[in-house]
């Protein structure tokens, strides 16, 4: 389409008007959860209003910024952080850095004694000594050998003595400069038993873990220094709000304690990780830097997203009190019924709609129903419009009748029907749809005003428009090219065995819903795509450009896991950071002319023992001939003689996170890898698939099969193994704990025991009917209850509660507002009453999954693996454990 008809003329402007949704009592009582009341609200009765002088007034339009309001902390970058150890270790003989104090690079920050250090140097001295001897001796032969007195394999024994002694001499040389003894001017006069410890960096001291006389491993840390001439803020960014920001933004920072002093900066990098707590880390550097800054310290930020029209306020209708800002609304009270559960608390938010025409200056206003939505495209007589309101069950994934609507003819239109998502293109013609019950694009043209079905057999992903006037789009192993006016489908690659994805390209956003999402998705002419491929029988990924229908390696493929990759334009170099289950987090370049692959920086030097760590990734099928894989961890200083402990951790397909980089911590949801390998055990991770049968026959047959094919591994101990579960992963404990025999305990976190209970509950976290999760969700029943009750019943845990015959260890957070701390208990109360051994942990202030810097986090992951040693290696020491297990003996 011609940019004559884009919308030069009209802008859409939303004026939006509050309404809270007040319920009577009795509502209340059966539909709010009982939590604290919002201390953001604050409501005046009729009679205060009488009492206090409030004027009102109405919204007016405003051209104003969209703010986005985050925080973090300021953070330094890996290379300005140093961790000083020694190599060989030692006694602290002197320091005298305390936290805080500045250091200046080849400065002496301590002094090491160690005994070693003189075996050190008296191995050099006689290794350098016996090259000398060696040198003679050979000069010597070489020369009785050209005068045929000796024979050439003595001289070639001389000739090996040699260089013996001199690669043992200069390997003493290199462990004398790891500690800082120069092996050049060392005699046997100069012999000392103490080193310097040098400083690497201008900085300051961050930590001091030693004191003197101490003995200090080379593993251990002495000091960790920062260099804070290089700092950055590290912002926390919730997922929903990645889409509005890009690496370049600028923004604004200020802390708590000085917010009228102002910081600007832009952002450099952005995480395509997501954190336990649901945000991503986005990097930002500062403009200018300030002394005044130090790492760690909390600050604010605000981000300007996009400017737009909108309703706005002047800035003295806000009412500051007690450090929070309040504005006062005339309610307008509506009785929310059965479609508006999720506004029960946070009250309604409706729409009036208007066009202003630039030209003449005139606003005129949209008739809108209730709940009734307008979402502008590029063309100024036309808009997409649906209700918010219709057909609204509560499920997990919205769908949609969208209308195009004539603004000039006051009359809409049915185009897309029940469309979980729509793409616009860039000169507004076409737009496409998915539709979710059919399972297929549809395309519709505004020009010609008509549609067509993409039809494809197989799921089309992530639809982009390329300049050449045809659609992009991702089907696992290939990319699929539809040319939009003649509908003719071709494969523009294909890879065998692979699974292909656009990098770093999500489009515009243009308006969202919920789950429903309308985006402009299109790229230039001149602008490659970036592709990540994934090669599931290679186990190993790498980074092409797709570029007028040619490939262009970027990254090699690797089996390493590419937690980020960034290239910029022509630039020559292509950077990644990258890591596996045995190595730490590194930053790599990569030379596109060349193909050199260099490493930048490494992480967690001082983690010695994962180069040790072994795997095996197990290929496999169910009973049902679905391919499968599992991921087997073998434990750290494994012996091949030995027989060891088995933990399996069930959840979904979890082999994808093979090659992730293995460290201990404590778990959010009571479950580390490399805490078990480091205690001893084994950890066996199954890929669980749904089918047909039910979520939990699924997950027991894929558990059974995955323990089938390790049988034949001479290491596992099968009469100790154990099965862990969280969130859906306890679920499909539960459910295995009733139906299988080949376990000695099992722990369960955050778990649901009675699903045709929770079928029937609305999701506090969510704000859906939880029948959605297991009709269409996570738990692909695929039916209603009301069609197939007994497939719900066979896969409910607690039907089958009396079957379990081993030690039960349940947890769960009491403020969970995804699975109520109640299905904990109901699979607790099941146990006790059918007289089996269970043992649960309530705690009080933690949710779905415990928060990282408290007591509790700690607790669990130390009674979880205290649980296992009990049952697993026959520790019968622990005393909460005993009262359990014992009590029939009491």
């Amino acid at each position: 389409m011609s940019k004559s008809i884009q919308n030069q003329y009209s802008i859409v402007l939303m004026l939006t008007l509050f309404f809270s949704v007040q319920c009577n009592k009795k509502e209340e009582a059966v539909i709010k959860p009982t939590i604290p009341k919002d201390e953001s609200l604050v409501v005046l009765s009729d009679a205060q209003l009488k009492n206090t002088p409030i004027e009102t007034e109405s919204l007016s339009v405003k051209n104003i910024s969209t703010v986005l309001k985050i925080n973090g902390k300021i953070d330094v970058p890996p290379q300005n952080l140093v961790s000083v150890s020694v190599p060989l270790g030692g006694y602290l003989k002197n320091t005298t850095l305390l936290p805080g104090m500045r250091v200046n690079k080849g400065q002496v920050i301590a002094v090491i004694e160690n005994p070693q250090f003189i075996q050190l140097q008296q191995d050099y001295l006689m290794a350098k000594s016996k090259l000398h001897f060696a040198e003679l001796d050979y000069n010597r032969q070489k020369k009785l050998n050209q005068s045929q007195a000796s024979s050439d394999k003595v001289m070639q024994q001389a000739q090996s003595e040699m260089n013996s002694q001199r690669i043992m001499m200069n390997t003493l040389a290199e462990q004398l400069q790891l500690v800082n003894i120069n092996p050049g001017s060392l005699t046997s006069g100069n012999i000392r038993k103490s080193v310097p410890v040098y400083s690497t960096i201008n900085g300051f001291v961050s930590k001091v873990n030693v004191n003197i006389g101490k003995f200090v491993n080379p593993s251990d840390v002495l000091f960790e220094l920062i260099n804070p001439n290089d700092i950055h803020l590290n912002l926390k960014v919730y997922e929903k709000d990645l889409g509005m920001l890009k690496i370049g933004q600028r923004f604004t920072a200020y802390t708590n304690t000085q917010p009228e002093k102002k910081y600007d900066g832009e952002i450099i990098l952005i995480s395509k990780d997501i954190n336990a707590d649901g945000t991503a880390d986005v990097h930002c550097h500062f403009e200018q830097y300030d002394h005044s800054l130090t790492p760690g310290m909390y600050m604010n930020a605000e981000i300007e997203t996009q400017t737009s029209f909108s309703n706005a306020l002047p800035e003295e209708s806000t009412v500051n009190f007690e450090g929070k800002d309040y504005v006062f609304v005339q309610e307008k009270r509506r009785y929310g019924g059965d479609k508006y559960l999720r506004n029960k608390d946070q009250g309604l938010i409706e729409h009036q709609y208007m066009v202003w025409n630039v030209k003449n200056n005139k606003v005129h206003s949209i008739p809108a129903k209730s709940m009734q939505v307008y979402v502008a495209t590029d063309h100024p007589r036309y808009f997409w419009t649906y209700n918010a309101r219709e057909d609204n069950d509560y499920r997990g994934f919205r769908s949609l009748n969208v209308y195009r609507y004539d603004l000039l003819e006051n009359k809409s239109e049915l185009v897309f029907e029940n469309a979980s998502e729509m793409v616009i293109g860039k000169d507004g013609r076409y737009t496409i749809g998915f539709l979710m019950y059919k399972n297929q694009w549809m395309v519709y043209d505004h020009l010609l005003e008509q549609t067509k079905i993409i039809d494809y057999n197989g799921i089309l992903n992530y639809p982009i428009f390329m300049p050449d006037g045809s659609l992009l789009f991702t089907a696992g192993d290939r990319l699929i090219n539809y040319h939009l006016e003649t509908g003719v489908l071709k494969t523009g690659f294909k890879q065998e065995n692979s699974k292909i994805s656009f990098h770093e390209y999500s489009g515009k956003m243009i308006h969202q819903m919920e789950s429903f999402k309308i985006t402009r998705r299109t790229i230039e002419m001149s602008q490659p795509l970036m592709l990540h491929i994934r090669r599931e029988n290679h186990n190993d990924s790498g980074y092409y450009s797709f570029y007028k229908g040619k490939l262009k390696q970027m990254l090699p493929y690797t089996s390493n896991m590419i937690k980020m990759f960034s290239y910029k334009g022509k630039h020559d170099l292509v950077y990644s950071i990258e890591e596996n289950y045995n190595l730490s987090p590194r930053l790599y370049s990569k030379s596109k002319s060349s193909g050199q692959k260099k490493v930048l920086y490494t992480t967690n030097l001082h983690d010695k023992e994962a180069i040790d760590l072994q795997q095996d990734v197990i290929s496999y099928t169910n009973s049902e001939g679905k391919d499968l894989k599992g991921v087997l961890y073998y434990p750290i200083k494994f012996d091949k003689t030995k027989k060891y402990p088995l933990v399996v951790q069930v959840y979904s397909i979890q082999h994808d996170e093979f090659n992730k980089y293995l460290y201990p911590a404590w778990g959010p949801s009571g479950f580390n890898i490399r805490l078990l390998l480091e205690n001893g055990y084994m950890v066996f991770q199954p890929d669980i698939v749904l089918d047909n049968r039910g979520p939990g026959i699924s997950a027991l047959d894929c558990v059974h099969s995955g323990l089938d094919a390790i049988q034949g591994n001479v290491n596992i101990d099968f009469r100790r193994m154990g099965l862990t579960g969280h969130s859906f992963g306890g679920y499909e404990t539960n459910f295995i704990a009733t139906h299988s025999e080949r376990f000695s305990a099992y722990v369960s976190g955050a778990s649901l025991s009675d699903i045709m209970n929770t079928y029937f509950s609305f999701n506090e976290l969510f704000k859906i009917a939880d029948y959605s999760r297991f009709e269409t969700g996570q738990f692909s029943m695929g039916v209603p209850f009301s069609e197939d009750k007994d497939l719900y019943y066979k896969n409910n845990p607690i039907n089958f509660i009396e079957k379990v015959n081993a030690p039960v260890l349940l947890w769960a957070g009491k403020k969970d507002t995804n699975i109520p701390p109640t299905q904990t208990m109901s699979f607790y109360m099941g146990l006790l009453r059918n007289r089996k051994k269970v043992v649960a942990l309530m705690y009080a202030d933690q949710e779905h999954t415990f928060k990282k810097s408290s007591e509790d986090i700690r607790d669990l992951n130390t009674k979880i693996l205290e649980w296992w040693d009990y049952h697993l290696k026959s520790r019968k020491d622990i005393e909460w454990i005993d009262k359990e297990m014992k009590r029939d003996a009491e």
